[in-house]
C-alpha cells in the first residue's frame, strides 16, 4: 500500500516490476507498506493464475475452448 507520504508527493504510480517493487518496500517503508501499514510481506493469499506465454507468434484462435458455464465462456475469451 502506498503511505500517505508517498501520495501526498505523488508517487503512488502503477508498477509492474516486481524487483522494483520489492527494492522499495525494503528500502522505504515509509513510502510503501504492506496492508494497513504492516511491514511488507505475504498475506498467505493464494493466487491460481497460470503465466502463458508465446515465444515465437501471437495465436490467432483460441488455445483452450472454455467449458460451457465456466467464468469465461465467451468467444475468444483466452485471447485478451
Amino acid at each position: 500500500m502506498w503511505t500517505p507520504k508517498a501520495i501526498a508527493r505523488g508517487l503512488n504510480k502503477r508498477m509492474t516490476d516486481e524487483f522494483k517493487i520489492l527494492h522499495l518496500a525494503a528500502t522505504r517503508p515509509d513510502l510503501l507498506t504492506g496492508m494497513n501499514g504492516q511491514p511488507y510481506g505475504s498475506t498467505d493469499v493464494l493466487i491460481n493464475c497460470p503465466v502463458i506465454g508465446f515465444l515465437d507468434r501471437r495465436p490467432k484462435e483460441d488455445q483452450v475452448k472454455p467449458k460451457r458455464g465456466d467464468a469465461v465462456d465467451t468467444p475468444r475469451a483466452y485471447d485478451r
